[in-house]
């Protein structure tokens, strides 16, 4: 069996190539998660018109998309709160 190599980082640590490996995997995946919205967004803009903006919030699991022009307050309705 293969021994496992490390890489070195900015720190002259040792990374486990497991841990560079996962992180690379991590990265990815967000990237994919900001192409979705930014397709989304500009499916959106050809239905509406108008200008999208996209909210990524990775530590509460959220994804918004919504139109600039429409200043409107989002408030949750009572039973939620």
């Amino acid at each position: 069996m293969a021994t496992p190599r490390s890489t070195m980082s900015a720190g002259a640590r040792p990374i486990h190539t497991t841990i560079v490996k996962a992180a690379l995997s991590a990265a990815a995946a967000e990237a994919e998660v900001r192409a979705a919205a930014e397709y989304l967004a500009e499916v959106m803009q050809r239905i509406h018109g108008g200008e999208w903006r996209i909210d990524i919030d990775h530590e509460v699991r959220f994804i918004m998309i919504r139109d600039l022009r429409d200043d409107r307050r989002v408030t949750p309705k009572p039973e939620i709160v």
